[in-house]
């Protein structure tokens, strides 16, 4: 699980990230929360199979969280992970150390904390979904041009 996480936070923080310029942040983010939608689709879908990623799944529900300027508790966080509460935790606890989300106080109540997507990994996000949606745009036209 370490080197897993330590590869990961190399892809999305590790490297320059080009900034979304073409692609609208908001596009973007929708093209986040679909892929965090169709990942419980899959579930209802292929009842059974344990297709689970919690580190993606975490990434992309706070990246949502962070657009729209929502505050994630850990219990949520766990929740959006889709595994159990103990395997959340210790993906939590790896991505943390890891530079990938970021751990903050409740003001009103101390003993509470929330998680955000650390500046970084949100703008790598950005970018991978901004790459996701050209391509995904030229194999749609490479279809349609086919089909024509």
């Amino acid at each position: 699980m370490a080197q897993g996480l330590a590869a990961l936070a190399d892809k999305l923080i590790g490297q320059p990230q080009p900034a979304p310029s073409d692609v609208a942040e908001a596009d973007c983010i929708a093209f986040i929360e679909s892929q965090f939608r169709i990942r419980r689709l899959r579930g209802r879908h292929l009842a059974g199979l344990s297709l689970g990623e919690p580190a993606w799944d975490i990434l992309l529900d706070l990246a949502i969280a962070h657009y729209w300027r929502r505050e994630t508790s850990v219990t949520s966080l766990c929740i959006a992970a889709d595994v159990p509460s103990t395997t959340a935790l210790r993906w939590i606890s790896g991505m943390t150390k890891a530079g990938l989300i970021v751990r903050r106080q409740c003001q009103r109540d101390g003993r509470r904390s929330f998680l955000a997507i650390s500046a970084e990994t949100y703008q790598a996000m950005l970018a991978l979904a901004a790459d996701a949606l050209r391509t995904e745009a030229r194999v749609r036209a490479r279809y349609q041009r086919n089909a024509a």
